[in-house]
């Protein structure tokens, strides 16, 4: 399923009509196709996923710091410049914040990511933050978590949400459903 934002929540999201920066609310019950449309750009959540230090470790889960992948996708029909990531949140069932990402974290190009395939092992390049017209990117954010492996075991992530700042101090906000542990 996916769903298109009213023109309202995408003119709020970009700070449009006078508002000044502002990110979109999260939503509740997202999916992980959720589509929010920027005016010169088509943002979709690809796929997340979380897991530890190591994709196989020896290391205790308490000992290791959690992370996490998002896989996003940028489709500009005119260019787009000033991308840069400002959060990646996971979320409980109940929608508490489980975790935070420490920033700063990567925000990378993927060329043609598949989810299926190892986000570790996702060979990426340099992202400036624009996407030319015409051009589809995926991007690979990849971060450090600020709670240790073991408390996303205890407590499984389900959502998760991305903000990224956008030209001129505007943010946009896009998140989704949790995949599954990495190497789990």
């Amino acid at each position: 399923m996916i769903r298109r934002l009213s023109l309202l929540t995408l003119a709020l999201a970009l700070g449009a009509a006078a508002c000044g920066p502002r990110a979109a609310p999260a939503r509740e019950g997202l999916e992980l196709a959720l589509v929010e449309e920027l005016p010169a750009a088509r943002l979709r959540a690809l796929v997340c996923t979380y897991g530890g230090e190591r994709r196989v470790s020896s290391v205790e889960p308490k000992k290791q710091r959690g992370r996490v992948v998002v896989v996003l996708e940028v489709e500009a029909p005119a260019a787009v410049s000033g991308l840069t990531l400002a959060a990646v949140e996971l979320f409980d069932s109940s929608g508490g914040r489980l975790a935070y990402g420490v920033m700063p974290a990567d925000l990378r190009l993927a060329p043609r990511f598949e989810p299926p395939q190892n986000p570790l092992e996702t060979e990426t390049r340099d992202f400036d933050g624009k996407v030319a017209p015409g051009a589809s990117v995926r991007l690979w954010i990849h971060a450090k978590l600020d709670v240790s492996l073991q408390t996303l075991l205890d407590v499984t992530p389900a959502k998760f949400q991305v903000t990224l700042n956008v030209q001129d101090g505007r943010q946009v906000t896009v998140g989704g459903t949790v995949g599954e542990i990495w190497g789990g």
